[in-house]
């Protein structure tokens, strides 16, 4: 291809993505097949928006969702559907995302997660890009954004839930979405508890509790989104006193325009070359 695959421009991956479905019936000869033709066509379709026809692009890879995986037993392969719905995310309207919402929240409803077959797909299906995923469905109703904040609040109250889950929290309760709409962000009253409970971590010991810290506070320059600035101060500080990166204090202290290095961390991803993140009020 000329370049790394970091590099590949949004033409290029448009194009790939093109011949990846075209071919997408051959992908279920093997379990390598398969996890290969999922780990490309969510890559080379990411963020599922922003390209001339990405809309129709997203709408006839969706019509493959329902089919799932053909090998279940192959934890890798699950690893790379999740990623998949993921990367493209931003492309699903609100019907797609939340039916996927509907297909992985017994996954992470802390009561379902203990039933026998629930528990044991927890282990073999991929659990930590089930989170990844369900939090950046950023077009769930604010009560099920509500709702999956407190079950994974819920969850990381017991040992060994992945380090992503507070990254996952963070994502929900941001202020400012990627693709969604600014009319679907959890209220600052409801964040407001979250962050007490986020505050009772030591953010020395544990930074992801307050890198999840620093998405809900983030400032967006928005004041009915943003929290109080009694709340911003305290979260401030605790981020000095644990010697937090400039940059996430500059995040909660001012509106900032995140470079490329933020976004990824932000975002979970890189945004391919030649793509832009803008901010709309």
């Amino acid at each position: 291809m000329g370049a790394e695959r970091a590099e590949w421009h949004t033409p290029l991956l448009r194009a790939l993505f093109a011949t990846l479905l075209e071919g997408a019936k051959f992908h279920r000869r093997s379990e390598n097949h398969e996890r290969v033709w999922l780990s490309l066509v969510g890559f080379c379709l990411r963020p599922g928006f922003g390209y001339p026809l990405d809309d129709w692009r997203v709408e006839q890879l969706w019509k493959h969702y329902p089919q799932t995986i053909q090998f279940v037993n192959e934890t890798q392969n699950w690893t790379e559907w999740w990623t998949l719905w993921r990367r493209i995310a931003g492309g699903l309207d609100a019907a797609a995302q939340e039916q996927i919402f509907a297909d992985i929240s017994k996954y992470l409803n802390p009561a379902a997660a203990r039933q026998p077959g629930v528990a044991k797909h927890i282990k073999t299906r991929g659990y930590d890009e089930i989170v990844r995923l369900a939090a950046v469905l950023e077009r769930l109703p604010v009560d099920k954004k509500i709702q999956l904040g407190e079950w994974l609040l819920k969850r990381l109250q017991k040992a060994g839930e992945p380090s992503q889950t507070w990254w996952a929290v963070g994502r929900i309760g941001a202020r400012s979405p990627f693709h969604g709409s600014s009319h679907n962000v959890v209220p600052p009253t409801v964040v407001a508890t979250w962050l007490v409970q986020l505050q009772t971590e030591d953010w020395r010991k544990n930074p992801h509790a307050g890198f999840a810290a620093t998405l809900i506070a983030r400032m967006s320059g928005d004041r009915a989104r943003d929290i109080d600035d009694a709340l911003r101060f305290d979260i401030v500080a605790k981020l000095k006193a644990s010697k937090a990166p400039a940059s996430w204090i500059d995040m909660v202290e001012q509106v900032k325009e995140l470079d490329e290095k933020e976004e990824k961390q932000i975002f979970g991803e890189a945004l391919p070359p030649g793509l832009k993140l803008i901010n709309l009020p």
